[in-house]
């Protein structure tokens, strides 16, 4: 009697052969072979809400510019924020201790405060003892930051750490707090656009098996599934089916596949 064919595979990051829980090689049991036209979906994901809000490499990097007058008394400096998980009333806090570290504004103090009926941050410069009433700070845009010849002339890199350049496609800048035109202006007082403290809104689960047959923004052709992220940190996201034709992944012509990679 022939074998019937596997027509579901059920996949767990924790019987993993080699990788980390969000990008691992599984080894099947036996290989698969697929027909021609054979295609696949993902019927169902869970996925646990465990990384933080800012975090390395992710929403954890501020730009700040500060002046006197029309002079540059620090250049763009890449301020690294601690890593944790923020509320709207707990980033203003730490936006104000990492701006107000290592500042050149003698006599001025950073002050950051959230506007719960507006849903901004608002961050100010403060007027203290032997304070300059000239001192600005300035938060450099996207345009800004991308551009290599505003690099050469503001960027000073972090010690030990980042380097100068800058990337829009990585999300290692909070540079979105700012949300205002593509040029920026020195200032003392500033208003974010609507703070969102979930800088990931949308998983995307990738898959050797995908026979090329997606393409996303960066270039990747081995999507499988978009994956909302519809709860808060500390719990889990389930994902289903959807049943729309646009979530199945081409995987036929395929044979001898045992090993399968997948990344999140």
């Amino acid at each position: 009697m022939n074998e019937l064919p596997v027509k579901v595979l059920r996949i767990d990051s924790r019987l993993r052969a080699s990788g980390t829980s969000s990008d691992f090689s599984i080894v099947l049991p036996r290989a698969l072979t697929f027909p021609e036209d054979a295609v696949c979906y993902v019927s169902a994901v869970s996925v646990p809400f465990s990384w933080y809000n800012v975090s390395e490499s992710m929403n954890d990097v501020l730009f700040c510019i500060e002046r006197k007058g029309a002079t540059v008394i620090q250049a763009c400096r890449a301020i690294a924020l601690p890593k944790g998980q923020y509320t709207a009333l707990s980033l203003p806090t730490m936006l104000q201790t990492s701006l107000n570290t290592g500042s050149t504004l003698t006599g001025m103090t950073y002050q950051v405060t959230y506007d719960s009926t507006r849903g901004t941050i608002s961050i100010r410069l403060v007027n203290g003892t032997g304070s300059d009433a000239t001192a600005r700070f300035q938060l450099p845009s996207e345009t800004e930051l991308m551009s290599v010849a505003w690099r050469s002339a503001n960027w000073v890199a972090l010690g030990g750490g980042i380097a100068a350049t800058y990337d829009i496609r990585d999300p290692d800048s909070i540079g979105d707090l700012r949300r205002l035109p593509e040029t920026s202006i020195s200032t003392t007082s500033l208003e974010s656009g609507l703070v969102n403290v979930s800088p990931i809104d949308v998983l995307y689960l990738r898959c050797s098996l995908n026979n090329f047959s997606t393409l996303g923004c960066r270039g990747e052709a081995d999507w499988i599934a978009r994956i909302p992220v519809d709860v808060s940190y500390g719990f889990t996201i389930h994902y289903e089916h959807s049943g729309l034709l646009d979530d199945h992944f081409g995987c036929g012509g395929q044979s001898g596949v045992q090993e399968l990679r997948f990344s999140l």
